[in-house]
């Protein structure tokens, strides 16, 4: 898991790169594993053009139910991702937009440009879906109590004065 202090606000270009990067390959790794998975429980054969084809998705056969299925199970766990990639709130806005952008143009160069209502939807849901969820669970995090713990005394030869307070057991009756 990367770990980037919430505290810092340096713009660090390869690291937001680092960052597309990693999403985009990680969001078609867990696509590719969905569509697999989805595919073997409605008895679909995969196919290279439930990636990227906008036809693919559609609710008229088994093919399309079972590639809206996996896009909307990988907005889930794309959320996730954010999560341990990007770990602010503030960021799963642009790293979801980026995502989805990106993989639209792939689906222009790959196919045509899409015209299909259902992949519309279907993208759209799954980018409202990442988002929310994204920011839900990195929020989450931020807002966790900052646990704080007192250090030992630096010269040991000082005496360490404790205080120890014990519940009378006849007052709490």
């Amino acid at each position: 898991m990367f770990f980037i202090p919430l505290g810092d606000r340096v713009f660090d270009t390869r690291m937001i790169l680092f960052q597309i990067v990693t999403l985009q390959l990680a969001h078609y790794i867990t696509l590719g594993i969905l569509i697999m998975g989805v595919d073997f429980v409605l008895g679909v054969k995969p196919t290279v053009e439930q990636f990227f084809s906008y036809k693919a998705v559609n609710v008229s056969n088994r093919i399309g139910i079972a590639t809206m299925i996996s896009f909307f199970l990988n907005a889930l766990s794309g959320s996730l991702l954010l999560f341990v990639v990007v770990q602010r709130s503030q960021k799963c806005l642009d790293f979801t937009i980026t995502i989805y952008i990106v993989h639209f143009f792939i689906c222009v160069f790959y196919k045509a440009f899409p015209v299909y209502w259902e992949w519309w939807v279907c993208t759209i849901i799954c980018i409202v879906a990442m988002i929310t969820l994204g920011e839900y669970i990195c929020y989450k995090r931020e807002i966790r109590d900052i646990p704080i713990t007192q250090s030992a005394p630096e010269d040991k030869n000082q005496d360490d004065v404790s205080i120890t307070i014990e519940k009378d057991p006849e007052r709490t009756k």
